[in-house]
């Protein structure tokens, strides 16, 4: 899960908002990351992520706002991507993350509906 570490931008999308994940390695198996994304220099949301290991299987956890954390279960990783899921979560029910070389690529989605972003390695 290395490849994940880094400081990593967003292009500004049609909207004018920009979107930053600093991920960092906590310890072994446990890794963080504040995400941010702004208009106009202005912080318009925040989130905190982390992937860590929960009853022996992978997982990632948002915590985004007031909310309570939300923990989706890796269905899926190898050397430079994982997919994880909760079916019970309203948006999104799965979100991807893999490595492109020096792009961070993150895929949240509910089924047929998708949004992805595109991060640079900065």
């Amino acid at each position: 899960m290395d490849w994940i570490i880094g400081t990593w931008v967003g292009g500004v999308d049609a909207e004018g908002l920009v979107s930053k994940e600093v991920w960092t390695k906590v310890s072994e198996g446990l890794y963080a990351a504040e995400a941010e994304t702004e208009k106009n220099g202005v912080l318009v949301t925040s989130e905190h992520m982390e992937v860590s290991v929960q009853d022996g299987h992978h997982c990632l956890i948002v915590e985004h706002g007031n909310f309570d954390p939300v923990v989706f279960n890796f269905t899926f990783e190898d050397e430079l991507s994982f997919i994880s899921r909760n079916d019970e979560n309203e948006f999104p029910k799965q979100i991807e993350y893999r490595s492109e070389g020096e792009e961070l690529v993150a895929i949240i989605s509910d089924g047929a509906p998708m949004m992805e972003f595109r991060f640079q390695r900065q």
